[in-house]
């Protein structure tokens, strides 16, 4: 009996002690809140807010226990190991680094636990209706079992055919912006027509690697392994044992592994190195882009796809760009070991190689790490640990970023004087935002010989299609089960866009082949040659003069030309800030200015810029040119702004002044049409978890409009143009809108 009593009394305190516990946090909870009205008051009602939840649960919790007196105690061992498995399941992968659980993380309790019950519910009735104990319900228990059977099994096969379709196809899909009757077409070949060379294809390695005989056994060049240690030390623990014993080998004895495409002839060629990003260690990202290998070289570059899967991630955790200087310090060793080659007497490849013009490829984080190899290309030593040499010198010339990411590694990359192009697709799932205009923004150009940079945004485009081995679904199972793909062009519409790009790119940059600049200064040139969807572009070259980018300093006054002056009239809305991207977590990192206004406006939206006393134009500068927007944002007041793709759906004058006050004007939208946001409502299958995963339904990715000087009517036939003494943009008062504006300037025609 003492005994009893002692345990009695033991339950008895250490319920107490839960509940002084719980009721003294509750109270540091309100006194750390700190809502203005004292501490006192902040105390008592996170006391007093604690008391309430104990009083409320605690009677649930009795009513629970009540109930479950009359349950047998193997369904409550089982239901609650079954309960408790999927708690301790998603513990685990949370203890992975850089793992997380397979199942979205939004609804894995939600889902799972529902599954469970229902499951539960499945056992019972078949249980009972297999042993035909029906007690007293009788005929009505069996029905009632049968019931519940057909039921359950029923919402099961819904979900796997829900989760099984690919999909639902939004509105807005077909968004196009191509208007080839507007502007002349180019002129010169198809850059993704097949090129003259005959391709021969071979791979380099090591010669040891069990994982991966094309280059181990059947490697056709030797190479030996480098030591990149000194640029992980994450590289231990869990991590590092899993992977050596997977590939044989670790970090320090790294392969310099790659696929060649080459073509015949004595050259010299162009080297392009082609590198993937983040995937499945076990599923080998490089041979996905021969499609790009054998294209190229048979135009006469030698493509190599670089192997970096000994990085990537896998079951046993991911870096979490923690290896990105791994991935560029790579591709420098390729480099100089195609520098070896090229200079040795006797080779394949002996004076073959123009390493005077480089080329590198990457995609998602490949793509941040060939901006990153091309800093490192100049510097000696890694800034991480300069214990480890970099190699350097090489002449990179061209820089191509597929679906890149800009926030893997520690430091933001400013790459100079080197051609930049970057792509991105508007349904990508894996890197939901256009990272790739964060490193356009920062490309600088001042050494005086002709360089640009070109960004493209391609609708219903994801992730993956540039990679055939990564394919349609961004993500993978179960996680992929989620995806709305419906949207999605075909990956070989995806993949042509990438050819067609990516080539005239490398033409235009490593072999000066200057009939490709116009399709980068205005994709419209090419529409005969691109799948039909929406394209957003930008663009800028070494003769853009800034007149306003709107990064000087935080008065939204000023311009970037010294002593010129910014305003604006008749609007509801007008700031200078950095523009957002679909996720809330990040932005562009570049500036703009936004303006609102409402259609009862008593005028049109103005913002003009002022250009100073002495302002003369060059007389190479035949060209306006400027990035422009739609946004999807609501003004104050407005219950929705109403979006058009469609070109009467939004217009604005460009009206310029010269010194002795003469204008000229031109209609943008009668030049080019000024589309809406590309909206992707639905990026998984739910509204909800679409919103919840992704954030807007949209990201402001602006679009490059020049307007040459003869397209501006003037009001006089002497009007100046070198004289240019005010730009005004007007938007007419009839239609609600919030615009963004950046990059306002002057450029020339290109001349060879």
């Amino acid at each position: 009996m003492d005994d009893e009593r002692s345990t009695r009394s033991a339950w008895t305190g250490g319920a107490l002690g839960s509940l002084t516990a719980v009721l003294f946090l509750t109270a540091l909870f309100g006194f750390l809140f700190r809502s203005g009205f004292g501490t006192v008051l902040d105390t008592a009602a996170g006391l007093l807010t604690g008391a309430v939840l104990l009083t409320v649960l605690s009677l649930i919790m009795l009513l629970v226990v009540v109930i479950g007196r009359r349950i047998p105690v193997p369904f409550v061992v089982v239901a609650g190991a079954s309960v408790g498995t999927l708690f301790v399941i998603q513990l685990l992968f949370d203890a992975i680094p850089g793992r997380g659980s397979p199942w979205p993380s939004d609804i894995y309790y939600q889902t799972l636990l529902a599954f469970l019950a229902a499951h539960t519910l499945l056992g019972a009735a078949v249980w009972i209706l297999g042993t035909g104990r029906f007690g007293k319900l009788g005929r009505v228990g069996r029905f009632t079992a049968m019931g519940v059977i057909v039921s359950v099994l029923l919402v099961d096969v819904a979900a796997v055919v829900w989760l099984a379709r690919e999909g639902t196809l939004p509105d807005n899909v077909t968004l196009s912006i191509l208007e080839p009757e507007r502007v002349p077409p180019l002129v010169g070949g198809d850059p993704a027509e097949r090129g003259p060379y005959v391709v021969r294809t071979l791979t380099y390695g090591s010669g040891e690697n069990p994982r991966r005989p094309m280059y181990a056994e059947s490697v056709q060049l030797r190479t030996e392994p480098v030591d990149a240690s000194g640029l992980l030390p994450e590289w231990k623990g869990f991590r590092q044992r899993m992977r050596e014993r997977y590939w044989g080998y670790g970090i320090d004895r790294y392969p310099v592994n790659g696929i060649v495409w080459a073509p015949e002839g004595d050259g010299p060629f162009p080297l392009v190195l082609v590198v993937h990003g983040n995937h499945s260690m076990e599923e080998f990202s490089d041979p996905g882009y021969a499609y790009l290998g054998e294209h190229l070289a048979s135009r006469g570059f030698i493509v190599v796809s670089v192997d970096e899967n000994l990085t990537n991630a896998t079951w046993s955790g991911d870096f979490r760009g923690k290896e990105m200087p791994v991935r560029a310090f790579l591709l420098l060793k390729h480099l100089r070991q195609w520098r070896e080659w090229n200079t040795a007497p006797d080779g394949p490849f002996s004076g073959r190689v123009d390493l005077e013009n480089i080329g590198l490829i990457g995609h998602s984080r490949g793509g941040e790490a060939v901006a990153m190899a091309t800093v490192f290309n100049r510097v000696p030593y890694s800034p991480d640990n300069a214990l480890v040499p970099f190699d350097t010198g090489f002449g990179i010339e061209a820089v191509i970023a597929i679906a890149p990411t800009d926030h893997r590694y520690v430091r933001r990359m400013t790459v100079h004087n080197v051609n930049y192009m970057t792509v991105h697709g508007g349904y990508d799932t894996d890197v939901e935002n256009f990272y790739g205009m964060r490193q356009y923004d920062r490309v600088r150009f001042s050494d005086g010989t002709y360089r640009f940079k070109f960004a493209l945004y391609v609708h219903h485009a994801n992730h993956g299609q540039f990679n055939t081995v990564w394919g349609r679904e961004d993500t993978s199972p179960p996680r992929s089960w989620f995806l709305n793909t419906k949207p999605l062009i075909t990956g070989a519409d995806q993949r042509r866009i990438a050819l067609i790009y990516v080539s005239g790119f490398l033409e235009a940059t490593l072999r000066a082949q200057a009939q490709y600049l116009p399709m980068f200064r205005d994709p419209r040139t090419i529409a005969h040659w691109l799948p039909q969807t929406g394209y957003l572009h930008r663009f800028e070259d070494t003769s853009f003069r800034a007149i306003a980018i709107f990064e000087e300093d935080p008065d939204v006054t000023t311009s970037t030309v010294p002593g010129g002056l910014i305003r604006a009239s008749n609007v509801d809305m007008w700031s200078e800030r950095p523009l957002p991207f679909r996720t809330e977590e990040a932005d562009q990192m570049n500036n703009g200015v936004i303006l609102g206004w409402s259609a009862v406006a008593d005028d049109s939206a103005v913002l003009a810029v002022t250009l100073p006393e002495g302002f003369t134009v060059s007389p190479s500068h035949r060209w306006l040119t400027f990035a422009l927007t739609r946004t999807a944002d609501r003004l104050p007041g407005d219950d929705e702004i109403e979006l058009h793709s469609d070109t009467s759906a939004f217009a604005a004058d460009i009206i310029l002044e010269d010194r002795a006050g003469r204008t000229a004007r031109a209609a943008l939208q009668d030049l080019a049409s000024i589309p809406g946001p590309f909206l992707t409502p639905l990026l998984l299958k739910t509204q909800g978890l679409s919103n919840e995963t992704y954030g807007k339904t949209w990201e402001p990715i602006l679009r490059t409009y020049a307007i040459p000087e003869s397209a501006f009517q003037a009001t006089a036939l002497s009007f100046d143009w070198r004289r240019l003494h005010e730009i005004r943009f007007v938007f007419p008062k009839n239609q609600s809108s919030v615009v963004i504006l950046d990059d306002i300037g002057l450029r020339s025609e290109y001349q060879p």
